[in-house]
């Protein structure tokens, strides 16, 4: 049936380069695309112009065209943007051309609405892609963006580059009040059309994308909720949605819910975080889902997943005793990342260690210290752990308690990682990432106890000549107060004491995998060959698979 035109746009742009016709050519018959030629001018020009230098292979050519129209017949209506590009270098007796068509139509005898584009070259159909009742970003909001920029293009004297759109949403249809008005022209006759044929209004603003999808659903006798906006990125078959009429319903059989609960949240939490739910429900089962809080499928900012019909169709399988900590987890607000990788993690350390690991958190806190534990049990497996020596006495003198005026303070020489990651744990420093300096010893000054949790976090650097103490800090690496004074002095005459006396040596260390597959060696010397490096290093590495004490073939 033929198309009546409702509304029409068009643009054209001649643009020529003229050569110099004393350009040196130096190889007879060189191919003309590799011959460099002098410009001597480029102007843009009218079609009387083109059609004198259109055939002069001095002249190289760039023409483009655009039209926008809007047609309709009886069965449909269509916007379209025509984009022709020809191009012809210096020398060239051809042009190359690009045609681009790019549309969105509606159809009311199926109430459908496509959305599309089609590039072509002299010869062939390059890309074609034609979407069907998609009314978010990969449909109808991207091609509305496509007739924006290309009309921008053209008002601001641009070359039109309808290959290279960009990829960024606009909540409006133009940005300049002629480019808008072109645009908004077209859209009010394509508007018009729609709207004697369906007679249901629609308004001339951004809000395009949700007019159309309503429009689908009325049309097709879907019934929605309020907040039918949020599922403009998801499209469900047709099929489907005429079988149940109502979307909700459709969403929930597509997906795979079930459920009086999640049908409930559909229709009540705006912006819903379907990663979360998806997951929870998959996962969990009904059951579990049905008891976690609401506020956990609110979508936050940090939501950055979208609602596949494969996802978590596969799920690990969880004990009744294991789901049932999840929703606690989940209740306590952890967030589900963590949640994943706390699952995770104990699944690596029974599947690959044969470790089995029982989940036993009871709140918010006791979960968070469960969690550092597995992770630091998991690296211990995959990376070492490490266990550092001083010397054969060194580590018992300096133990030794020191007596305040009010209360003893205990010195803890940290030795392995276990050590290293409570302290950086309780201290909420990065005290965790010195378990394998050569160059130091860290020591935990307690106040009270052993166990106890004020302390002092201090560092020792080893110095050729002299044993110096570089950090000394309290909780998140605050400073310490002056009652710290007396208990400091007396550590720091006993450990340059030691060190002055060799009995505190240079650190030696040991690193092996909890399965005893690998056992690694370390020794801290000074570097004899560089005196001007006044602290140790590493001096060699050694593998080592055996039973024996370690530590018996360091030397001093």
């Amino acid at each position: 049936m033929e198309m009546t035109n409702l509304y029409k746009w068009t643009y054209d742009k001649f643009v020529v380069h003229k050569a110099s016709d004393t350009t040196n050519i130096i190889e007879h018959n060189v191919n003309p695309k590799r011959v460099k030629w002098d410009i001597e001018s480029v102007a843009e020009v009218n079609t009387d112009v083109l059609k004198k230098v259109y055939g002069d292979l001095l002249y190289k050519v760039t023409a483009n065209n655009v039209t926008f129209v809007c047609d309709a017949n009886d069965d449909k209506v269509s916007l379209k943007i025509y984009s022709t590009v020809r191009r012809r270098g210096f020398g060239i007796r051809y042009f190359k051309v690009r045609r681009e068509i790019i549309f969105i139509t509606y159809n009311f005898k199926t109430n459908n609405l496509y959305c599309g584009n089609i590039l072509k070259s002299n010869k062939r159909t390059i890309q074609k892609k034609i979407y069907c009742n998609k009314f978010g970003e990969v449909g109808l909001q991207r091609h509305m963006l496509m007739f924006h920029n290309i009309i921008k293009d053209c008002v601001q004297n641009k070359n039109p580059n309808p290959f290279f759109i960009q990829t960024e949403l606009i909540e409006k249809v133009g940005d300049e009040p002629k480019e808008k008005s072109i645009l908004l022209e077209g859209i009010k006759a394509f508007f018009d059309k729609i709207m004697d044929e369906t007679q249901v209004e629609l308004k001339y603003d951004s809000r395009l994308q949700s007019q159309f999808f309503k429009l689908y659903l009325k049309k097709n006798d879907v019934k929605y909720h309020d907040m039918i906006n949020d599922y403009l990125e998801w499209s469900l078959p047709k099929k489907l949605l005429k079988k149940h009429k109502n979307y909700v319903d459709a969403f929930m059989d597509y997906y795979k819910f079930n459920g009086k609960k999640i049908k409930k949240y559909m229709n009540q939490i705006p912006k819903i975080d379907w990663f979360n739910l998806s997951w929870a429900y998959r996962t969990l089962g009904i059951d579990y889902f049905n008891k976690i809080d609401k506020n956990f499928f609110k979508q936050n900012n940090n939501s950055a997943y979208y609602l596949t019909n494969n996802l978590f169709n596969n799920p690990d399988k969880l004990t009744n005793f294991e789901k049932s900590k999840v929703v606690d987890a989940i209740n306590f607000e952890v967030p589900l990342s963590t949640i994943i990788d706390h699952l995770q993690t104990i699944k690596k350390l029974k599947e690959k260690y044969n470790h089995e690991f029982k989940m036993r958190f009871t709140n918010l806190s006791s979960f968070n210290s469960e969690h550092y534990r597995i992770s630091e049990l998991y690296t211990s497996y995959i990376k070492g752990i490490v266990v550092r020596s001083y010397g054969d006495f060194a580590e018992e003198q300096i133990s030794e308690s020191i007596m305040g005026f009010n209360i003893d303070y205990f010195p803890v020489v940290l030795k392995t990682t276990g050590e290293f990651n409570e302290e950086s744990q309780h201290q909420q420093n990065c005290v965790r990432t010195y378990s394998e300096k050569p160059n130091s010893i860290i020591i935990s000054l307690r106040a009270g106890s052993h166990n106890s949790n004020e302390r002092a976090t201090i560092e020792y650097r080893f110095r050729r000549n002299e044993m110096i103490r570089t950090q000394s800090l309290g909780k998140f690496n605050r400073g310490l107060g002056t009652s710290w004074d007396l208990p400091l002095e007396i550590l720091d005459k006993r450990v340059k004491s030691l060190w002055s006396k060799k009995t505190l040596t240079l650190p030696r260390m040991k690193k092996e995998t909890m399965n005893g597959k690998l056992i690694k060696q370390y020794i801290s010397m000074f570097d004899e060959k560089n005196p001007i490096r006044v602290e140790p290093i590493w001096d060699e590495e050694v593998d080592y698979d055996g039973d024996e004490n370690l530590f018996l073939d360091f030397v001093g």
